[in-house]
């Protein structure tokens, strides 16, 4: 089986870089490779799109192979771990760049000895031509998408109401934030991204309104699916796409660069309504520019055959640093992880066979905080008991599901928690029934959102300051009562007293 190594800084949340090295690896696998992926941080959500994929958290895990018929990379911090770590062979090297501003996406030292040179954009590959000359082999290989998509593209020739509205984004400028209360109450309007919701954006998300403003990768799925979409961010953007901003928008991958104004709140609700209809009708066009243009499966075979070409037996080494500049990448690259990930998020579920709950039996894993992540376990065994720790930090805890041998937990639907410490936990009981089973499993579906200190201070506080009131009604209550036991003779009280002897 022929085998590919591809590196990413991680492989945790849905970003743009780590969605795009997924649907690399799955472009990979159905050619029958066996997919390594190397990264600096995993974690759920994305893990559990992995699937038979080998993910690598090179700081604690160990690379199985060292011998690749691919190496594929992207970020280089990771591969100049790795290359330095590691004496790993290849015999074909493809060097992937996404962007032109962020500088994770610098050109990696080997990128001179590339097979191929993927760039997003021809802005990225004008970029590249610039650092490396004439003579690299660029391919542009832009924003793509899956056959899913295609498969569920609307069927209306055109969108005829505008009500539904999505705003996808993990940097959202301030006019698209007001744009909400612009629009007004006859429109509904969603935020997806880092900063709000985030989500898996896939065809049933988007099909779900009637217009989409974001810019990059989701431009193209847009089309694909017939959706109506205003390309527009923290750079501007040219707002619906048509024959006078196509090329300037697609050169510069659909980010909303390439000399596209930003504006107002205001101007931004008076072009999108007034417009509207006027996309509509350019849908199927962008869908058949897509198809052509876009699709995952066409634009990977294209890569492939060119890769491919002249398929030799013999490996190469991987050695493009001196011994000194390794040792020292060594170091550089041991010390990234901590500047990009300070947090270590980690969820754990503790299983009580019958002996208490114990930290050998239990399972841990990273998370990601403010996504839903669904995670099911099956234990050969009887179970007496679960306690599930969503997070290691103080947090707000969504625990929306729990079933146990496919029976759901009623206590557990949509709870919701607050923990001002750092160990926030959920005890599972088990029925008599479910404790006698000698398979036992478990799913469970959850989200959490982490404090702040000065947000925990400032609870804290109030606590306090609530318990102190609670504190001085009982005292008052106490005072009153005293008061009021004084009005009673004393005769009254000792007759009282002698029937509680009795």
């Amino acid at each position: 089986m022929k085998t590919v190594l591809i590196t990413n800084l991680y492989f945790a949340k849905y970003t743009g870089s780590e969605l795009h090295i997924l649907e690399i690896a799955k472009q990979f696998e159905k050619k029958g490779f066996d997919v390594t992926i190397a990264v600096f941080q995993k974690a759920y959500p994305l893990l559990e799109k992995a699937g038979n994929m080998h993910i690598v958290d090179c700081l604690t895990e160990e690379l199985e192979k060292q011998e690749f018929d691919v190496v594929f990379v992207q970020h280089y911090p990771v591969f100049d771990f790795v290359c330095n770590k590691y004496k790993i062979l290849y015999k074909k090297l493809v060097v992937s760049k996404l962007s032109v501003i962020n500088e994770l996406e610098y050109l990696p030292i080997c990128t001179s000895e590339a097979d191929l040179i993927l760039c997003i954009s021809e802005e990225c590959a004008e970029k590249v031509y610039q650092e490396i000359g004439p003579d690299a082999r660029v391919r542009v290989f832009k924003n793509s998408v899956s056959e899913s998509f295609f498969e569920e593209s609307n069927t209306k020739e055109t969108q005829s109401n505008l009500k539904n509205i999505a705003v996808i984004s993990n940097h959202v400028p301030e006019e698209l934030v007001k744009l909400s209360e612009v629009m007004g109450e006859q429109y509904f309007m969603d935020y997806i991204g880092a900063e709000y919701f985030p989500k898996l954006v896939d065809a049933n998300l988007l099909k779900n309104y009637d217009l989409v403003i974001t810019i990059g990768r989701t431009v193209q799925q847009c089309f694909a699916l017939k959706v109506p979409v205003y390309v527009y961010d923290y750079f501007g953007g040219p707002g619906y796409i048509n024959d006078n901003n196509f090329e300037t928008a697609e050169q510069n991958n659909f980010s909303g660069r390439g000399g596209f104004e930003r504006k107002t709140a205001e101007e931004l609700k008076f072009d999108i309504e007034s417009n509207y209809h006027i996309n509509s009708s350019n849908l199927e066009k962008l869908y058949q520019i897509a198809k052509n243009e876009y699709s995952y499966d066409i634009n990977f075979e294209r890569v492939y055959r060119e890769l491919m070409e002249n398929d030799s037996e013999e490996y190469k080494k991987m050695e493009f640093y001196t011994r000194n500049d390794s040792l020292r990448m060594l170091v550089y690259s041991r010390a990234i992880p901590s500047l990009c990930f300070p947090e270590n998020i980690i969820s754990q579920l503790y299983i009580d066979y019958g002996e208490g709950l114990k930290e050998d039996d239990s399972i841990k894993w990273r998370a990601s905080e403010n996504y839903t992540i669904t995670r099911k376990f099956e234990f050969d065994r009887k179970v007496k008991e679960f306690r599930f720790d969503p997070c290691n930090v103080p947090a707000e805890c969504y625990i929306y599901m729990v079933s146990v041998n496919g029976q759901i937990k009623e206590r557990f639907i949509d709870k919701k928690e607050e923990f001002l410490h750092y160990d926030p936990q959920f005890l599972i009981e088990l029925t008599d029934a479910e404790q006698n089973q000698d398979k036992t499993s478990i799913e469970i579906c959850y989200k959490f959102k982490s404090k702040s200190s000065q947000e925990v201070s400032v609870l804290m506080q109030n606590k306090l300051l609530e318990a102190d009131k609670r504190i001085d009604v009982l005292q008052k209550q106490n005072r009153a009562m005293r008061e009021w036991y004084k009005t009673i003779p004393k005769k009254i009280i000792k007759k009282i007293l002698g029937i509680f002897k009795r």
